[in-house]
């Protein structure tokens, strides 16, 4: 078993974005078993814009920009009155009220709901005490094709890939569905593929062992922790490992009839997925 993965390039790095599909041992082309984790070279960051205008300036301009919908423009005047040299902390709490705003509903901004914590966060560190109590709550995502439901935080985005297989076994198509996060240092997925009937899968346990195995391996990383589970009597397999430059995976496996789900959370180092204990408590297969 291996894996394939696809990639995005963000933010001067590259992230895995959708998925690990996992094929039994043997069974992918060659072209499809690497997992590919190198990093770009960061994009130099840009020095600070000297603020010269006060919080109280920088939150007018924002709000106006706001009334007008240019909402980009907008997400930049409450950014610079948060960070702003002088002005007051209500004034600082409320534009970044607003700012968490904009990152929960997707305006201006690429929507992030873990940004948009880190933004009401701040705002109650400067006296707005409910501002935390506008935290986006993770929205359930059900697949009526792929038979699964789940809480996720975010809009999902989804892809599929055709995978061929060896030794004319015919071909499986990878189905995922995710949400990005932290800038996209931060990735919730969940996937799964159907093994073709020329595919022996006839011990579950077997091929969830291989899945682990062959992620891995082509992946390079280092199995931190393993145990067996069931998902309402379905055979499943949680781990959890450290891959190529800092990338940290949890992936919760499951296999029934002829399909693998995989359940997986993929943060970066320095990073964490505030909604990882919803996320995977919340993932049912449906009948």
């Amino acid at each position: 078993m291996n894996i394939f993965c696809k990639m995005n390039r963000v933010s001067g790095f590259t992230i895995v974005l959708l998925v690990w599909a996992a094929f039994l041992s043997g069974t992918a082309k060659a072209q499809d078993l690497s997992l590919v984790t190198a990093l770009q070279t960061p994009v130099p960051q840009k020095k600070p814009v000297s603020q010269k205008l006060t919080a109280e300036q920088y939150l007018t301009r924002g709000n106006k920009a706001y009334q007008d919908k240019d909402y980009a423009a907008a997400a930049k005047y409450y950014r610079q009155a948060s960070d702003a040299k002088k002005g007051s902390n209500k004034t600082k709490a409320s534009a970044e009220h607003r700012l968490g705003d904009l990152y929960k509903n997707g305006l201006g901004v690429e929507e992030d709901y873990q940004l948009a914590v880190n933004w009401y966060q701040k705002a109650a560190n400067h006296g707005d005490k409910k501002a935390l109590e506008d935290k986006p709550q993770p929205k359930e995502f059900v697949s009526q094709e792929g038979k699964f439901s789940i809480l996720i935080p975010g809009t999902v985005k989804s892809d599929s890939q055709t995978i061929v297989l060896q030794n004319s076994l015919g071909s499986t198509t990878l189905y995922s569905y995710f949400v990005e996060a932290q800038n996209k240092y931060v990735a919730y997925m969940v996937m799964y593929n159907d093994y073709p009937s020329s595919v022996d899968v006839s011990s579950p346990e077997t091929v969830l062992t291989r899945a682990r195995d062959g992620a891995l391996k082509g992946g390079k990383a280092t199995l931190i922790s393993d145990k067996p589970v069931t998902l309402g009597g379905i055979p499943g397999r949680v781990f959890t490992c450290q891959g190529a430059e800092g990338y940290f995976f949890e992936v919760h496996h499951y296999f029934i009839g002829h399909r693998l789900y995989q359940v997986m959370i993929v943060v970066f180092k320095g990073y964490d997925a505030m909604y990882k204990d919803s996320f995977f408590d919340s993932f049912k297969i449906l009948p």
